[in-house]
């Protein structure tokens, strides 16, 4: 059964997401821009996992003790907590200039996307800490909500694209 993100309160087009990259002066792999016109943030219902992790509590440093998932994606227009422009304005300063907050963890982690660059697409969890590197988590989206899986409409988006449907 496809990965199910509910709550697409606002709907967007794909002029909002060109005035939100201009705004922000980011430019979105092509299949985030699918993510967001199918689903613009959200909580999934099934469990995306990231991996396990946690924070040593001497050194405050990424360990891999516990278990870590999305809680939410971001979304355009979804206001102070749930919206991608507030988020990456809170974090931009500490952000390595590639990478860019989709979602946060149920530990209150930023999950990050790749936007340019060779790992462009990459998905990353990250502390919200200037001095915590950022881990990779997965390859791309769709390797992210396709562990437990089958086809889902993003995959669906991906592969028309490959054909060159889309």
């Amino acid at each position: 059964m496809p990965q199910q993100i509910p709550w697409k309160s606002v709907v967007i087009t794909d002029a909002n997401i060109d005035d939100v990259e201009e705004e922000l002066g980011v430019s979105f792999p092509a299949q985030y821009r699918d993510f967001l016109l199918l689903y613009n943030g959200g909580e999934p219902q099934s469990p995306v996992g990231l991996f396990h992790n946690g924070i040593d509590k001497n050194t405050g440093s990424p360990t891999t003790t516990g278990l870590e998932s999305v809680a939410y994606f971001l979304g355009i227009g979804m206001g102070k907590y749930y919206g991608l422009e507030a988020t990456y304005n809170k974090y931009k300063r500490d952000l390595p200039d590639t990478l860019f907050p989709i979602g946060i963890g149920f530990a209150e982690n930023i999950i990050l996307l790749a936007l340019t660059g060779p790992n462009e697409g990459r998905v990353y969890w990250w502390t919200g800490r200037r001095d915590d590197a950022p881990l990779l988590v997965a390859t791309d989206l769709v390797d992210l909500l396709s562990e437990d899986i089958e086809e889902g409409p993003l995959q669906a988006a991906e592969q028309k694209r490959r054909d060159g449907q889309a």
